[in-house]
């Protein structure tokens, strides 16, 4: 199933074409004010998604709740302060031990595994260097299929470094699993806004 977060569910439409005479798929519909060039027109208020012939599990709000847990607790790792530490120990625990993050923007991707990424920014989030840093989701979606999800949204970051403010936006991608502890991030993937590159009204 697909939930988007703060946002109605846009319905879907009354006929789906099928796609062929005898298999039936998931579609989705491109959300509205994404345009083709890369640029989120405005914010992404809806998703949906068809999945035919497969009945409804009674654990996916369930799921969907742990998973907007997961989330929320994913930013607010990245907070700078005293109990940084504690909130990134917490963040190792929600990724697969085999987990990857790669960050983007605009550059050659760089591939980090879970204590690649998590140790720099530990020491850059106490260091002293860096204060008053925090990030946040702006908005998302969540979907779901089975024991496998993906969360995509918006987020917003601000701090100062030092002693020069500074704030940004992007976009996070986080692959989720389930495993017999629960669901697990099991890969995460960003790009900031830069030059011809913009997220739009939030």
């Amino acid at each position: 199933g697909a939930r988007c977060a703060d946002d109605p569910i846009l319905p879907a439409p009354d006929t789906v074409p099928d796609e062929t005479a005898d298999r039936k798929s998931l579609r989705s519909e491109r959300m509205p004010g994404r345009s083709r060039d890369g640029v989120l027109r405005g914010p992404r208020r809806y998703c949906w998604a068809v999945i035919d012939d497969l009945p409804a599990s009674p654990s996916t709000a369930t799921d969907h709740a742990e998973i907007e847990g997961i989330v929320r607790a994913f930013f607010a790792a990245f907070t700078s302060g005293p109990d940084s530490s504690a909130r990134l120990d917490t963040l190792r625990s929600m990724f697969l031990p085999q987990a990857v993050i790669i960050r983007t923007c605009g550059m050659e991707p760089l591939v980090y595994g879970v204590e690649g990424f998590i140790t720099p920014r530990e020491a850059l989030l106490s260091g002293g260097a860096l204060v008053d840093f925090r990030e946040w989701e702006l908005s998302g979606c969540t979907d779901l299929f089975g024991d496998i999800a993906h969360w995509f949204g918006t987020y917003a970051k601000a701090g100062v470094q030092d002693g020069a403010p500074f704030t940004g936006r992007g976009m996070k991608s986080l692959q989720f699993v389930r495993t017999s502890e629960g669901w697990r991030i099991s890969a995460a993937a960003w790009d900031d806004e830069r030059d011809g590159l913009t997220i739009g009204e939030v």
